[in-house]
């Protein structure tokens, strides 16, 4: 029998070919090892360790944890979506991104030790909304838009004076109510634009919206070529409601909630479902096929533009 040799790869000093991808690329793009170029390059490297990870996260969650969200229906098959969360905050020792480079019977040992459930994205942003949650009697008033800027301040004056939340939280600080006042007219302004540009809603699901889970929904640039800032509303909650909005077209913005905004950006889950998902999980494939598929349809099928020219931008605050 005779023995098997290995591949020679091509390289002429100063481009090189990986050995996994066979593209010709430039030496620095190359890691070392014992002073030598290791055959595949950097890019590809990543990559088959984000597959590792995807594929021991599935199996942890899969066998362990009933493969879904322990608050909603988000299941396996949104694998980048689902969290561990603690709980109890005493118990809290690791965190996902120290334990992936573990064994999975390591992995599995110290998140049981940490008294971790599972929780998708959307579910995780709104648990943390304390002050949200505190204060979104008003923030989702369902008559709050009829209401002038003065009528509107006036309601939140009345609001604070009569919270319990609030108050309890000015015997630790006294200074609260102006920060209370910041939070919720963040939220309004928040609810406002998506309401007005969005329809309310997550453009790729069309399930999470302002009245179920506002705090997950957030903006997404439909076209990276026109991303000229970061768009995190913590940012740009200080500016005008008309600037903001103009801000969202310039950026191509689409609103997503944070489970589809993971979806998208996970490029190497999507590349790679049929490895992830390989013994015997066809319906998963199909189901992150379909899912993704639903996402871009949806996205590609608003026109941002032309609801922001139809659409009239007051200031409500």
């Amino acid at each position: 029998m005779s023995k098997k040799t290995r591949q020679r790869l091509f390289n002429n000093g100063v481009r090189k070919e990986c050995g996994k991808c066979h593209q010709i690329k430039l030496h620095n793009e190359f890691r070392k090892r014992q002073g030598r170029l290791r055959s595949i390059c950097e890019e590809c490297r990543n990559n088959l360790g984000l597959l590792k990870n995807f594929k021991k996260k599935f199996k942890i969650i899969n066998e362990n944890f009933n493969g879904k969200c322990l608050n909603c229906k988000t299941d396996i098959s949104k694998l980048p979506t689902l969290e561990f969360h603690h709980p109890n905050p005493k118990y809290k020792v690791n965190s996902w991104k120290s334990l992936r480079v573990k064994s999975y019977e390591d992995t599995l040992r110290l998140l049981k030790n940490d008294k971790v459930i599972v929780l998708c994205k959307n579910c995780h942003i709104l648990l943390g909304s304390v002050n949200f949650k505190e204060l979104s009697n008003l923030i989702l008033l369902p008559s709050l838009f009829l209401n002038t800027p003065d009528e509107l301040k006036n309601k939140i004056n009345i609001f604070l004076n009569n919270n319990q939340f609030i108050i309890n939280k000015l015997k630790q600080d006294k200074y609260y109510i102006s920060r209370a006042k910041y939070i919720i007219k963040k939220w309004i302004k928040k609810r406002y634009i998506i309401e007005q540009l969005y329809r309310g809603k997550c453009i790729g699901c069309e399930e999470i919206t302002v009245k179920n889970n506002l705090p997950s929904l957030g903006f997404h640039h439909i076209l990276p070529s026109r991303k000229e800032i970061v768009i995190k509303w913590d940012k740009i909650s200080k500016f005008s409601l008309k600037k903001i909005s103009n801000l969202l077209r310039n950026e191509k913005c689409i609103c997503l909630c944070s489970n589809c905004h993971s979806i998208l950006h996970s490029v190497s889950f999507i590349r790679n479902i049929n490895e992830i998902f390989r013994d015997n999980y066809d319906s998963l494939v199909n189901q992150v096929k379909s899912d993704y598929k639903k996402i871009l349809k949806n996205i590609q099928n608003y026109d941002i533009e032309k609801k922001l020219n139809d659409t009239k931008i007051r200031e409500i605050i």
